[in-house]
């Protein structure tokens, strides 16, 4: 999931799947699939798609501080394992 999350942050930072793909180091398919998958578990659609260009829609914008806020949340959860 946390995967997911981070793909959402990225392509919606850059608009661009493939952008994001690259900085997880994750083809674009693949990035597709997991926002897609996100989009599936939340019961709506965070971007809109026009063709190859997508951008937030209402309900990403709604939730990309919340987002942040997860992975940030899971990079404390993460050190402190660590330690």
């Amino acid at each position: 999931m946390i995967e997911a999350i981070d793909a959402f942050i990225l392509a919606a930072e850059h608009n661009s799947f493939s952008i994001a793909a690259k900085k997880q180091g994750k083809s674009q398919s693949a990035v597709s699939q997991l926002i897609h998958n996100l989009e599936i578990d939340l019961g709506y659609e965070l971007f809109t798609r026009k063709g190859r260009f997508i951008s937030l829609n209402d309900n990403g914008h709604a939730l990309l501080k919340q987002a942040r806020l997860v992975k940030a949340q899971y990079s404390r959860f993460v050190q402190h394992a660590e330690q």
